[in-house]
């Protein structure tokens, strides 16, 4: 029996076996075409029968000898893989030296120009300024302009009057704006997050009392603190905090506190969505105008205060 033909690593190769059986012989492929073989890395030297994609390295120094023509060569790389390019053609249109000169003497001519016309008396100066005294002389034509008629639109004294009066008029609109009541002044800030006032200022009082109308802006809910610091024997003294109708100008209660017989300071609040107790918070809303009332039980003096935050 004939053997298997094997290569280098005892690896069988393409082989076809002859018509008696007796041997093997190498297959070339078609057309007896030979066995492409390895794949060279870059660096590495030339071995079995790679495709040859690429170059070889070479010397720069030791080329290799002319061809005659038409003979196939290999592509030239230097020994760092870059290829060899042919510098003693130039194409056409490239740059030479040549062209190079003929465009350095265009500039020179140009910047000799420049330099006449800067420097040149009768040609002005194009960096130089234009001299009041010789204006006239070097202008081909002026216009008088004070006894020129003025053309059609133009700005009148009269004109300019109206526009004055305009901003006159608009100067103390704005200033009405900002000054009168009842307007809001453009230029102040708007009011705080919470606003804070004082309904009753501390004072000894004997009677029942009310607070001035207070105006609620935009805010939902109020804390009232009031402040007992001096009290005498065992009178007592009641706060309600009030709204008012729009219409009938009628009060209305919407928390009242507990009577209050000592020095104590004491909190009511209304608030939308608070957890109501007796005699201190209320679930409600303060409107646009309210009061505080102080319910005296009897003559003696109290000496108390009423302030309030609104948020």
């Amino acid at each position: 029996m004939a053997s298997l033909l094997l290569d280098d690593q005892g690896r069988p190769i393409p082989q076809v076996q002859s018509a008696d059986g007796a041997s093997f012989t190498s297959w070339k492929g078609e057309n007896n075409a030979g066995r492409v073989t390895g794949d060279v890395d870059h660096d590495i030297a030339d071995t079995g029968k790679p495709v040859k994609i690429g170059g070889k390295a070479a010397d720069p120094a030791a080329l290799p000898a002319d061809v005659a023509a038409a003979d196939r060569v290999n592509a030239l790389f230097d020994l760092k893989g870059r290829l060899f390019v042919r510098q003693d053609l130039t194409p056409t249109g490239a740059a030479t030296a040549a062209k190079q000169d003929t465009i350095i003497g265009y500039i020179d001519g140009l910047e000799t120009l420049l330099t006449a016309i800067k420097d040149t008396d009768g040609i002005k100066k194009i960096t130089d300024a234009i001299d009041v005294a010789d204006r006239a002389a070097r202008l081909l034509g002026h216009v008088d302009v004070d006894s020129s008629a003025l053309p059609t639109g133009a700005a009148t004294a009269a004109k300019q009057d109206t526009v004055i009066g305009y901003i006159d008029t608009l100067e103390t609109l704005l200033t009405a704006i900002k000054d009168t009541d009842g307007i809001k002044k453009i230029v102040d800030p708007l009011p705080a997050t919470n606003q804070e006032g004082t309904a009753l200022a501390s004072a000894a009082r004997t009677a029942t009392i009310s607070s001035v109308d207070l105006a609620n802006n935009h805010k939902n809910g109020v804390h009232v603190i009031l402040d007992v610091t001096a009290i005498t024997t065992a009178p007592s003294i009641t706060l309600k905090i009030e709204g008012k109708c729009p219409v009938s100008g009628k009060y209305y209660t919407i928390l009242e506190g507990a009577a209050v017989t000592a020095v104590s300071t004491n909190i009511y609040k209304v608030f939308p969505a608070a957890t109501a107790a007796a005699n201190s918070v209320a679930n409600d809303i303060i409107p646009k105008t309210w009061r505080i009332t102080v319910t005296h039980a009897n003559a003696d003096s109290i000496t108390y205060s009423v302030g309030y935050f609104l948020m």
